[in-house]
């Protein structure tokens, strides 16, 4: 590489890094001006909204995404003219960008997607965009690549504008389907074009066969490793994660209120179970609630509901079934141990204070409305929904907060973003939308997934949880 040429390579990435820093510090501080660009931005777009727009949008999502570059990369690399030249620089600095994005950048700095609206189901954080970031590595490089090695200007000048203009469109497709804001996609251009320049300098030394052997064998064995300690230390250990909710709808009475959601326990019956029933004795909640999925085995039944049975509460302890329950099973055993079955059915806990439970989304037939129906109007109503896709296909706008289980916070997990059975759609329908914590039903009432506690299969990057509510009043 030329003096100048490799100079202004690295002015270009000491560029794109400092000003992806200064922008990451303004979105995080969520400053006043970078919510006006991104408001200035998303209003003109949100303009030309219709459905051939939106069909088209989606489809350049779908086609953008990173793995819809591996059949390409995968041809230039089984081509042996391209092999080295063309295929190898393409498959390295697009593994390292998908990575980089939806793996570790999003995870870092875990800013939520916005709240607009949303014409697709988005899946994990917003910022920076893995869409916009990808593609302007993908076609960034491919660009490099037709300069270095094609044959005429005109190619080469019609394939660059091929290249910007493509890049382009990526990023104001996210905009305009509402899953991105300019700063998340101008953050994706920015980490994009540093990712680039990195690899134009180390290209050589990449691209050197034995150097990239030891390389991609030292990151494979670390991944499993990193992945395989996790999921043998910390994916054993239950933690205790306290949110507060807030709602004027709860009473000075319920101010303070404290309540405890287990779910997902699949026959724990053990050491870990026990831990949690002597953890929340310790802590004195109000209220124990049961989220689902215990087993269906009797016997293991009964030992996992007489052990949580034991949790002293002030307003005693309610469940709903599960997937993995027979609720002919559970429903009996749950009242020999004290323990009030939920079935399309609510009822009052406290004075304002409404309980109700739905039935399995998978096994039988959830009904909110009948579920809620002896709400009052001004009532805290507080519903529990195994499954979360509940949410999403009935009418929840008269509760207050739902609880949820069941995706055990993406089960196996990449890094603790990539999780194939939230992905692929086999837990959910909904993707990540659901993976565990914080989202929102069809008609925008809070939901919160718990992670669980139970294993079914080994956890990786998917901690057991158990939830404690401390309800406010306030807005």
């Amino acid at each position: 590489m030329k003096t100048n040429k490799k100079t202004f390579t690295i002015f270009i990435l000491v560029a794109a890094l400092l000003l992806f820093v200064v922008l990451t510090i303004l979105v995080i501080a969520e400053h006043t001006q970078i919510q006006a660009f991104n408001a200035n931005v998303y209003e003109p777009i949100a303009r030309l909204i219709t459905p051939p727009l939106t069909t088209a949008a989606t489809l350049i999502g779908r086609l953008t995404h990173w793995y819809s570059y591996a059949p390409i990369i995968l041809v230039l690399l089984i081509i042996p003219r391209t092999r080295v030249k063309v295929g190898l620089p393409m498959a390295i600095v697009l593994a390292f960008s998908a990575f980089m994005g939806p793996v570790l950048l999003k995870n870092i700095f875990a800013i939520e997607r916005p709240m607009i609206n949303q014409l697709i189901e988005p899946g994990g954080f917003g910022y920076p965009s893995g869409h916009s970031m990808n593609a302007m590595v993908f076609f960034g490089m491919l660009s490099i690549l037709v300069w270095r090695y094609a044959t005429g200007k005109p190619l080469k000048i019609g394939f660059t504008a091929f290249a910007v203009t493509a890049t382009l469109s990526v990023g104001l497709s996210r905009i305009y389907l509402g899953v991105h804001v300019a700063t998340d996609v101008v953050g994706g251009y920015l980490a994009g074009g540093a990712v680039l320049c990195g690899m134009i300098l180390l290209e050589k030394y990449l691209t050197n066969m034995r150097i990239l052997k030891i390389t991609l064998i030292s990151i494979v064995s670390a991944t499993i490793l990193v992945h395989a300690i996790h999921a043998l230390t910390l994916d054993r250990m239950v933690v205790y994660n306290e949110i507060t909710f807030s709602s004027p709808h709860i009473s000075a009475e319920l101010d303070g209120y404290k309540i405890a959601f287990v779910t997902d326990t699949h026959t724990k019956t053990g050491r870990r179970l026990r831990g949690v029933v002597d953890e929340l004795n310790e802590r004195q909640v109000d209220l124990l609630l049961l989220g689902g999925d215990f087993t269906y085995d009797s016997d293991d039944l009964n030992l996992a509901l007489a052990l949580l049975s034991q949790v002293a509460t002030r307003d005693g302890i309610f469940g709903i079934e599960g997937n993995h329950d027979n609720y002919q099973v559970l429903f009996p055993a749950m009242e020999a141990h004290n323990i009030k079955p939920l079935s399309n059915s609510g009822m009052y806990v406290r004075d304002n204070f409404f309980l109700a439970g739905v039935e399995d989304l998978w096994n039988r037939n959830p009904d909110i409305a009948v579920a809620t129906a002896g709400a009052g109007v001004d009532s805290f109503v507080l519903l529990l929904a195994h499954n979360p896709d509940t949410t999403m296909l009935q009418d929840t706008t008269g509760v207050d907060l739902i609880l949820s289980g069941h995706t055990h916070g993406g089960q196996l997990n990449f890094f603790g973003v990539v999780s194939i059975g939230l992905d692929s759609r086999v837990i959910s329908d909904y993707g990540e939308r659901f993976k565990g914590g914080w989202a929102e039903s069809r008609d925008g009432t809070p939901v919160y997934i718990s992670r669980g506690i139970g294993d079914y299969y080994p956890r990786v990057f998917a901690r057991p949880e158990v939830t404690l509510i401390t309800l406010r009043r306030g807005s």
